[in-house]
Order: structure tokens, then sequence, then C-alpha cells
């Protein structure tokens, strides 16, 4: 096969290009800004539990289910994204720069989720027949997995938690992104934004 070699070359400016400016498959930040405006504070806290509980002082507990020899090893594993996922996002998002959409893009997907965990799956506690069961997926019931919360009435506790959500947790990191993903990355995404290359 012939290939000319301003072929070539555009075959790997191209390649380059995609190597650089990528958001895994795409080339916009906007996914990985609003993964990280979600997922970089609560997933940071598991971090450090995971930390701590590994040297026998747990914080919150969170992970203490990844110490349960119950669980087989695989399953415990499987749950471990929890470490590594913040990092990579945060490595995206200073290699690409943070997109400002990305806080009311995760604003709004949150609002849906949480009322799809609300509305159509299981409230604790799990069933004595499937213990493994998941329930209150998201904390939409209270903060345990044993029971509902009871201070507030259902509705109005979800409706606290899709309006201090992004006022305690989505606003602070949205506001440390947007000097964090200002970074050379940033500013090489631009340049090939704006030159085509």
């Amino acid at each position: 096969m012939i290939v000319k070699i301003s072929q070539r070359r555009d075959l790997g400016a191209w390649s380059r290009r995609r190597e650089r400016s990528s958001t895994v498959w795409t080339d916009h930040p906007l996914p990985a800004s609003a993964a990280a405006v979600g997922i970089l504070l609560p997933q940071t806290l598991w971090m450090v539990d995971f930390m701590a509980s590994l040297f026998g002082h747990p914080i919150t507990g969170m992970t203490g289910y990844m110490f349960d020899s119950a669980l087989p090893i695989f399953t415990r594993s499987l749950s471990f994204y929890h470490f590594w996922l913040p990092l990579f996002v945060l490595w995206l998002v200073r290699r690409l720069g943070y997109d400002r959409r990305g806080f009311t893009a995760w604003t709004a997907l949150a609002i849906v989720l949480l009322l799809v965990c609300y509305l159509f799956l299981p409230a604790p506690p799990a069933p004595a027949n499937d213990p493994g069961k998941p329930v209150n997926v998201n904390y939409v019931f209270g903060p345990s997995d044993q029971h509902a919360q009871t201070w507030l009435p259902p509705m109005d506790y979800l409706l606290c938690m899709m309006g201090l959500l992004p006022v305690l947790i989505f606003w602070p990191t949205h506001l440390f992104l947007r000097r964090f993903g200002t970074g050379a990355g940033q500013q090489e995404v631009r340049t090939i934004q704006a030159g085509g290359r």
C-alpha cells in the first residue's frame, strides 16, 4: 500500500491530538469535569477511611466491608474503584482543564439519580432472605443501610439532600477545580481547538 508522506504526517498529528486531548474517548473535558464535581469529595473521604481502616483506625466505617472476610475477595476488589477513580478523574481534569459547566451538569444528573433511587430502588433494610441485596442506594433514605432515617418525613429528607449536596459538596469542589484545572493541559486543549490541529 502506498501512503503519501503528507497523509502519514496528518495521521501522526491526528494521533497526537487524540493522545493529548481526550477525556478517555472524547475530545471534551465536560464529562471528567462533571464527574470530578460529584465524586471528588465523597470518594476522597472513602480513600481516607480505607487507608485509616487499613491501619486499624477507621474514621467513618464506610469501608468496613472491604475488610469483611465473609465477602468474596472478588466483590471487594470490584469496589476498589472508589480508591483509584478520583485520582484518575483529577488527572484528567488537570490534563484537559476544567469545564465550568461540570457543576451544572453534575447537579442536574445528581437530582435525577436521587429521584430514581428514591422512587425505584429498595429502602433499608435488606430482606432477610437476601441480606446482600443493595438497599438505600445513594443514601436517599438516610445514612444507614439497616433502617431508614426518622428525623424528617422521607420526602423532606430527599429534598434536603437535593438542596444540600450542591451547596455543601458540589459547589466547594467546583471552586477547587476552577483553580486546579487551569494547568498546562487546559492551555494545550485551547491551542488545539483554536488552531484546528
